[in-house]
């Protein structure tokens, strides 16, 4: 019997105002939280029902661009007034707090087990990094750099303990990257880059940390253990967004311009499996992966399109074209559920968010039964409580204290 090839459909619709930017989906698959790009707020929808169970106003101020800067299993982290980074707890729907971070942050990611976070911050044309205790999101320890991290470029390596940021010296143009191990914590190396860099990725297998310069049309590979740069990959596009496999060995690169995803093999160092995509703008399009590594999604806002690419290696259809679902609407960001079984897509131009099925076909899906048990937390997990003004009380003791 013929293999059945994975496909999108479109399942419901809802509106829910604004200018929807990017989401996250509840680890339960219950709720889908929409960050709006305009205005500190976030959307909460049903999924059962696809319909606007809450809106949170996290200010009356608007934090800035970016309002998102990181999740983990039990709460979204967001850019409060001031420097604040507010807690939000998708169970109870709440902003449970804040914690004054005494300078802007710009991105949080979180190490295995979630006990530890890695925090960077800017003050002007300097910054840092901090290394935090999530159950109170204390101040472990703390690196200062010479120069600015840059947001949405924090990328972290758990099996070697590393983490990286694209840094500036001027806020709209990262110049270099800056290393550091996590065990200890401290700081390795900062290197120059130039050919506008633009976003991160270890290599799943190696010491090897890759960039994406969009003006250079290239992706640079920097030699972590001899602290150089190592090589260079000529892309047809201008690459803004690099990221490894979740489960195996290559990387994947989404390029503008000349719009493609491109596949990086890391056993023989070749670029490969090229997937034409029309209409990828780099402030709007991003890939991201199924949970278990073997799709990958691309919304094409120029084309109105969602595309879903193969990236399951013991397949015969690996960097294929898997399967295109035209919307006709401006379709800006894309999560994926926890089972893999369905896409999550925000639409800017009528403010909703639509719900797409993906019909894995003859691929055996987790039971949701099981897939709950097993992501149920040991023990219960205490969020900060901070002194601020969202709703809640809490902390008033700041992450950097002047």
């Amino acid at each position: 019997m013929k293999e059945k090839r994975p496909q999108l459909n479109l399942r419901a619709a809802c509106a829910v105002g604004g200018r929807p930017g990017l989401l996250r989906v509840a680890p339960d698959a219950s709720k889908v939280f929409v960050f709006d790009l305009e205005a500190p707020r976030i959307t909460v929808v049903g999924t059962a029902r696809m319909d606007v169970l809450q809106k949170i106003d996290l200010g009356t101020h608007r934090p800035g661009a970016r309002l998102f800067l990181g999740s983990s299993e039990r709460a979204l982290y967001c850019a409060g007034p001031g420097n604040k980074i507010a807690v939000f707890d998708p169970a109870t729907m709440q902003v449970e707090g804040s914690i004054d971070c005494g300078a802007l942050a710009c991105d949080l990611g979180f190490l295995p087990g979630e006990r530890q976070a890695v925090l960077t911050f800017s003050s002007g044309a300097k910054g840092g990094v901090a290394l935090l205790e999530t159950a109170g999101l204390s101040c472990v320890s703390l690196l200062p750099l010479l120069l600015a991290p840059v947001p949405e470029t924090l990328t972290l390596s758990a099996p070697r303990g590393l983490g990286a940021a694209l840094v500036a010296s001027a806020p709209g143009r990262a110049e270099g990257v800056v290393v550091w191990s996590v065990d200890p914590f401290e700081h390795l190396f900062t290197i120059p880059v130039q050919g506008g860099p633009r976003s991160l990725a270890f290599a799943p297998a190696g010491p090897a940390l890759f960039v994406s310069c969009a003006e250079a049309s290239e992706l640079v590979v920097i030699d972590v253990e001899r602290r150089r740069m190592a090589q260079r990959y000529r892309m047809a596009g201008r690459p803004f967004q690099v990221e490894a496999e979740p489960a195996g060995r290559n990387l994947w690169a989404l390029c503008e311009g000349l719009g493609h995803l491109a596949g990086i093999d890391m056993r023989f160092g070749t670029v490969h499996a090229k997937v034409r995509l029309d209409g990828v703008v780099s402030s709007r399009n991003r890939f991201s992966f199924s949970p278990e590594g073997k799709l990958l999604v691309v919304p094409e806002s120029g084309t109105g399109s969602v595309a879903l690419v193969d990236t399951d290696r013991r397949g015969g259809r690996y960097g294929e074209l898997a399967d295109r679902l035209e919307l006709g609407r401006q379709v800006a960001c894309a999560a994926w559920g926890p089972l893999g079984d369905e896409v999550f897509v925000t639409d800017e131009s009528l403010g909703a968010v639509l719900a797409l099925g993906v019909d894995r076909g003859d691929q055996e899906l987790q039971d949701t039964n099981d897939y709950l048990v097993g992501r149920r937390p040991d023990k219960p997990v205490n969020l900060p409580y901070p002194d601020s003004e969202f709703p809640g009380q809490g902390r008033k003791n700041p992450l950097f204290p002047p």
